[in-house]
């Protein structure tokens, strides 16, 4: 769970790093960073994770827009003159560093617990509100991954926005970019809550200013992994669902399922069905380490 969130706070961070060099070229690579750093701490200090529930929406309704502009660049755009779309269905790397990323953005699930906690939805509510999130999630990712992909072909960026400041550029792009720097800006601060609740009950601190203290050490680590990283965001991405969020989001859950509903005594072909999904499930998590463990290789040459 705490390898799963903070590869998402390093990519949180490196999506701020990357859209303020986007929108503002001529800044250099720490400067934009030192800025990040300066602008996220004072949030990480807010220890009610019921207090950022107004982030956690901002955060949403900025994704959800971003995928509206990237569609309607897809659509009312011609492809970039140079795109090509080559597919490398055969490359195991390639095959699992993009389906790591996909795995890593339909996370999250280590934050769950925490905001069904201080929720007053539950019971049914709950799960067609989780079912109703997913969803969104689903359709927003699909829309910005298949656009993206049919306009600027295999020169896109991992931060799609990178490539809409470029072409088409101008106001909408632009203010898009904002939107999604503003998103990455939110998710920090309920991500170390989350972190600093994983490690804070392991030490035993309890008090307001060692909780501060120990979520500032947290991010000023994450921060120069970012910058250390900082040109391998995708592979930061695909290396945290496959290790983390395939275990909590697919391994545990197949697993949990399959103990609860008795599969694993085998008394019927349900549970059989049930047990060949928890050995594909766990063959797909190995499938992905193995790839993109391969791709680390392949970049370290």
């Amino acid at each position: 769970v705490m390898l799963e969130v903070i590869g998402a706070v390093v990519t949180c961070f490196l999506f701020i790093v990357r859209q303020l060099l986007a929108l503002f070229p001529q800044l250099h690579d720490e400067y934009a960073l030192l800025l990040s750093f300066a602008c996220c701490l004072p949030t990480i200090w807010i220890l009610d994770f019921s207090k950022l529930s107004f982030l956690s929406a901002v955060g949403a309704c900025s994704n959800i827009v971003l995928g509206v502009v990237v569609g309607a660049v897809s659509v009312l755009y011609p492809p970039l003159p140079e795109a090509t779309h080559v597919v490398e269905t055969g490359n195991l790397s390639t095959v699992a560093l993009a389906t790591g990323i996909f795995v890593f953005a339909s996370g999250a699930h280590a934050t769950l617990p925490r905001v069904y906690n201080q929720s007053d939805v539950t019971g049914d509510r709950w799960e067609t509100l989780m079912n109703i999130c997913f969803f969104i999630i689903s359709i927003v990712y699909a829309v910005m991954g298949g656009c993206g992909y049919l306009t600027y072909g295999d020169t896109v960026h991992v931060l799609v926005t990178e490539d809409l400041v470029q072409y088409p550029g101008g106001l909408t792009p632009t203010v898009a970019t904002w939107l999604i720097l503003i998103g990455s800006f939110c998710k920090i601060s309920p991500l170390m809550v989350v972190a600093g609740e994983c490690t804070e009950g392991v030490v035993g601190i309890v008090k307001p200013w060692q909780q501060r203290l120990l979520r500032t050490i947290l991010f000023s680590a994450v921060s120069v992994t970012a910058y250390l990283l900082r040109n391998d965001v995708d592979l930061i991405e695909a290396m945290t669902g496959s290790v983390a969020t395939s275990i909590t989001a697919l391994i545990v859950p197949a697993v949990g399922y399959a103990l609860v509903s008795g599969a694993f005594h085998v008394s019927t072909w349900s549970d059989v069905g049930t047990l060949v999904g928890v050995a594909l499930t766990i063959l797909l998590s190995v499938l992905l380490v193995v790839g993109n463990t391969i791709e680390v290789c392949n970049r370290l040459e």
